[in-house]
């Protein structure tokens, strides 16, 4: 007879290993480097306060 049961150890390992897909790996990769996304992020800022008038000065700067 078929129907709900309480999972196992087994049920639990199997999930955990079928779920550790592309976002583990994203984080791993992450985890390895983040000096590469600091640095990224680092000039991303200051492209968007250059072309903003943020880092100028503001708006009146010519």
């Amino acid at each position: 007879m078929g129907g709900l049961r309480p999972a196992t150890d087994a049920d639990l390992q199997a999930y955990a290993q079928a779920h550790q897909g592309a976002l583990a790996t994203a984080g791993n990769w992450v985890a390895d480097n983040w000096e590469y996304v600091a640095g990224g992020t680092a000039t991303h800022a200051g492209h968007v306060g250059s072309n903003t008038g943020i880092a100028s000065g503001g708006s009146d700067a010519q």
